[in-house]
């Protein structure tokens, strides 16, 4: 115990503490590193799910105005075989819900069952 003077044991303390600081700082650092690799990832999926969302609207969209396009030209074929008395006609009204039928405008209506996903509501007379 002579041979051990405080000095020795002062040092061989300082020593350890030394090797504990940079295991903590080394195991901060590691997961620093990989909570900010993850947030990007998350970020880059909610990208390409907005950009598949929007390509999935843009295509029912384009769907719904296929269908439009098709209603139109169906109108158009039963009203000139039709007389010229009994023309026929359609019209957009509203937008279905739970409540009934909600009158808008046709723009308002249209967007609206983008928007809500609710039927539209059309009325052809002759």
């Amino acid at each position: 115990m002579e041979s051990m003077n405080k000095f020795k044991v002062l040092t061989v303390i300082i020593v350890c503490m030394f090797l504990f600081v940079i295991a903590a700082i080394y195991s901060n650092t590691k997961d620093v590193a990989t909570s900010k690799a993850q947030p990007e990832k998350k970020v880059l999926s909610t990208d390409y799910k907005q950009k598949a969302s929007a390509t999935q609207d843009n295509a029912s969209v384009e769907y719904l105005e296929q269908q439009f396009e098709f209603l139109n030209k169906r109108v158009d074929e039963l009203s000139k075989k039709s007389s010229s008395s009994d023309s026929l006609t359609c019209k957009i009204i509203g937008v279905a819900t739970s409540d009934g039928i909600e009158r808008l405008d046709q723009d308002f209506a249209i967007e609206e069952a983008r928007n809500t996903g609710s039927d539209l509501v059309i009325t052809c007379s002759f």
